[in-house]
């Protein structure tokens, strides 16, 4: 039984385990969401192309380092770096630790924590754009580093964060503010530039129509959505 506000608003009988997935996804609804996912699921979901934390291996304690300089004057090869609160320090290119192969792609960011799928209010999956040159300290992950993204379809990617279709599903995997990359496991990958099925062109609302569609969403499961997810602050 599925309750909100004190009421039944669903009682079906279900498996508690669903395919090889090692959560319980709670509300029934979700669960018919994603198996009208499950093919497009099987090829690419965005959860394989998330980075581990610490993607290029710097602490949240960076600035606290000999590694760390609040100008890129006198540096060799500076490179700059996204901190907590999008602040921005450098760093010599030879003294990263890892995936110095991702510096001078496009990419985008994520914060390893949010609200999404939680009881607190803020439904915000808040992202950087990272353009080449910028890398960043575990505060963040990293989204697309491995997907050859251009100026463009970065853009577009950072939209469909933005939409009440894949926060949904990013929060049938969360059990708290901690944002892993498995916690992205139930989002499809789609094609971010300009030959895809997707108009990337619309409004963020106008995205979302589109792939109610694309996965062939019954009316109750997008009025479940837009009921539950809030629009983006």
């Amino acid at each position: 039984m599925t309750h909100e506000h004190g009421k039944i608003v669903a009682d079906v009988r279900r498996p508690i385990k669903f395919r090889d997935v090692d959560i319980f996804i709670r509300d029934s609804i979700g669960l018919g969401i994603v198996e009208k996912l499950k093919k497009d699921l099987d090829a690419d979901c965005l959860a394989d192309h998330m980075s581990s934390r610490k993607p290029f291996g710097l602490a949240t304690t960076f600035d606290r380092t000999g590694t760390c300089h609040v100008r890129k004057e006198g540096l060799k090869a500076p490179v700059a770096c996204y901190m907590k609160g999008a602040s921005v320090v450098y760093i010599e290119r030879a003294d990263i630790p890892s995936h110095t192969e991702w510096v001078e792609k496009w990419k985008l960011l994520t914060t390893r924590a949010n609200n999404i799928g939680t009881e607190l209010p803020d439904d915000n999956l808040n992202t950087i754009i990272c353009q080449p040159g910028y890398i960043c300290t575990e505060t963040y992950l990293v989204i697309g580093a491995d997907m050859n993204l251009n100026k463009i379809s970065v853009h577009n990617l950072q939209k469909y964060t933005r939409t009440k279709f894949l926060r949904y599903l990013h929060g049938l995997s969360k059990a708290s503010h901690d944002a892993t990359s498995k916690t992205y496991r139930f989002i499809p990958l789609q094609n971010f530039t300009d030959s895809s099925d997707i108009d990337w062109s619309q409004p963020v609302s106008a995205i979302d129509q589109q792939l109610y569609k694309k996965y062939g969403l019954d009316k109750k499961e997008i009025a479940f959505i837009e009921k539950n997810v809030k629009e983006m602050a």
